[in-house]
């Protein structure tokens, strides 16, 4: 079974429309860290998202501003390893 994980998500056109959707966690690339997230910030960018008024279409998810920590990290990574605490 694929390891599940939780984002918000713009699921369609609208104002509002948004929902905390049970996702896929994705596959890393080799230059690439997947992060656990312990907390996200609501910015400008994700406003915009959620009244149609960003470039941005549904469907899409939300927050790009967070901290947690490494959980995966890509094999030409080299300044980041598993465990490391990211901003």
């Amino acid at each position: 079974m694929a390891e599940k994980m939780l984002a918000l998500r713009k699921v369609k056109e609208g104002a509002g429309n948004l929902e905390l959707q049970e996702v896929p966690v994705p596959e890393i690339k080799p230059h690439e860290v997947l992060m656990k997230v312990w907390a996200a910030g609501v910015c400008g960018s994700d406003l915009l998202i959620e009244d149609d008024k960003h470039f941005y279409k549904a469907p899409v998810t939300l927050a790009h501003e967070f901290c947690g920590v490494a959980y995966r990290v890509g094999k030409d990574v080299k300044k980041i390893k598993e465990g490391d605490h990211i901003v």
